[in-house]
């Protein structure tokens, strides 16, 4: 692929769209090796998002909509990290109400 290609830019210190897969599928699979819970609430960006269901559920960005902000994503997951499922995408129980009446 040419440099300018998704993906494969690397702004100065960072990291190119591979490496950051797997840097945060790496993190994810450590907590849950950690054996503390069964579950895990990590709370994050979108690109997070995107990254973590390209890695466990073998889907490319672009067949991923946007997260929406304060939404909710769940994944059940083996605790080995191998096998994944999307139960929940996007959800937000409703709409922020930033000018509430006094």
């Amino acid at each position: 692929m040419p440099a300018g290609a998704p993906g494969r830019h690397r702004p100065e210190g960072g990291e190119v769209w591979e490496e950051f897969t797997t840097r945060t599928a790496a993190a994810i699979r450590a907590e849950m090796a950690g054996g503390r819970s069964g579950t895990l609430l990590a709370v994050c960006h979108g690109g997070v998002i995107r990254a973590l269901l390209q890695r466990f559920l073998n889907l490319a960005p672009r067949q991923i909509i946007p997260a929406a902000p304060a939404s909710v994503t769940s994944l059940r997951m083996d605790p080995t990290g191998s096998d994944a499922r999307l139960e929940l995408f996007n959800y937000r129980a409703g709409e922020m109400d930033l000018d509430p009446p006094d």
